[in-house]
């Protein structure tokens, strides 16, 4: 979505030199944390409406959109994603954005230790770094978004970024 969008860099809110250092740094990580891990099928995310229970052990998932191989508890940034990196007050300071994030972290940790994840920490720093990427050229970068919005999204992200790189 976001190569289509990529032609357009006068005056773009997507500056090449801010985001291809950390484009790559991003796809290193990733790729170095993604490797070890086992890959299950897994659907990313789904919302309750998606859900049909036919009876008491059988249910149907309607929505498909984002099932795919996934390294094992990847889904857990899913939730990050789209409860905060899409949804929290993008107009909040850093210092306060940021103690969402961080809450999730802490708040799946149990959830992760239930499914077995090893070393959920470094999972979740790539996971999240990931999800970091796909928010800033796909849901922040091609959006309707004013200029101002996109910006302090990207600001946001940036930081988050660099904290956890």
């Amino acid at each position: 979505m976001a190569n289509d969008k990529m032609v357009e860099t006068k005056n773009s809110v997507l500056r090449p030199q801010d985001f291809i250092p950390r484009f790559e740094r991003a796809l290193d990580l990733i790729s170095k944390e993604f490797r070890i891990r086992e890959k299950v099928w897994i659907h990313g995310h789904f919302k309750p409406q998606e859900i049909f229970k036919i009876s008491n052990s059988e249910y149907y998932l309607i929505d498909f959109a984002h099932t795919h191989y996934y390294p094992e508890g990847y889904e857990l940034a899913f939730i990050i994603w789209a409860d905060w990196l899409i949804s929290a007050d993008w107009k909040l300071d850093y210092n306060e954005w940021r103690k969402g994030v961080f809450s999730w972290i802490e708040n799946l940790r149990p959830v992760a230790k239930k499914m077995k994840i090893k070393k959920y920490d470094n999972l979740i720093r790539a996971s999240i770094i990931e999800r970091i990427m796909g928010t800033i050229m796909a849901d922040i970068y091609i959006a309707n978004k004013t200029r101002q919005e996109k910006e302090l999204r990207i600001k946001l992200l940036y930081k988050l970024f660099d904290e956890l790189i």
